[in-house]
């Protein structure tokens, strides 16, 4: 490698002096860095992140943003990308089983967990319901898998969602010598705050649904 095309500071070599090159490069560098990180011309780095011995760098301090990125190559921090996105997503929340439960007549689905519960839209005070949060209003994408023993001697199985219990979606499944499992998946459009989903499993005969693979979710999509 020639002897410009290398970083130097106080090394001669031959007749060139890559030193005064370096001091005139050095602020530029210095500006780059603090544009990539956020950091403001009085922050030092240290109070904003460490290196350690290894190959990561780790942000002990907050990323602000210098400025819209304007190029694809440019870094954009977690305030831009917010101030951009969308709301999808943001209300969300998939609901679980943590024993096999036992339905002997048609019923809804009393979920016992939630693992995802963006907004609380789930809660064990009423553990059948799925709320929409104030402030979400709008589409959601709803689903539901169920795992059943169909040794139980049901002679069939409906499975609808229903809002406030007033009114239902399709049904989604219906079978007179039950299957094993099940899923559906669809969009439930104009939903209010307020307004909730429940899982209503018709069934003939006693049936055990399995906790291992009976869930549902739901999230926003506006």
């Amino acid at each position: 490698m020639s002897a410009t095309n290398e970083l130097r500071s106080a090394r001669v070599s031959g007749a060139s002096d890559d030193g005064p090159a370096l001091i005139t490069k050095w602020a530029q560098m210095e500006q780059s860095v603090r544009t990539i990180f956020g950091l403001t011309a009085d922050t030092d780095y240290s109070a904003a992140f460490s290196i350690g011995t290894g190959t990561d760098c780790t942000m002990i301090g907050t990323l602000t943003l210098a400025g819209d990125p304007t190029a694809d190559s440019h870094c954009a921090t977690k305030q831009y990308v917010q101030s951009i996105g969308s709301g999808v997503g943001i209300a969300r929340c998939r609901v679980y089983l943590t024993g096999d439960i036992v339905g002997s007549s048609s019923f809804y689905m009393p979920w016992d967990a939630a693992d995802i519960n963006e907004q609380s839209m789930w809660s064990a005070v009423n553990p059948t319901r799925i709320t929409i949060p104030s402030g979400y209003a709008g589409d959601y994408l709803v689903g539901v898998t169920s795992t059943w023993d169909a040794t139980s001697g049901a002679d069939y199985l409906d499975l609808y969602c229903k809002k406030n219990r007033s009114s239902s979606y399709s049904r989604f499944l219906h079978d007179t010598v039950p299957a094993t499992q099940g899923s559906f998946f669809f969009v439930a459009t104009d939903l209010v705050a307020g307004d909730y989903l429940e899982f209503y499993f018709g069934i003939s005969k006693e049936t055990t649904f399995a906790s291992a693979n009976t869930v549902a979710w739901a999230y926003n999509l506006e």
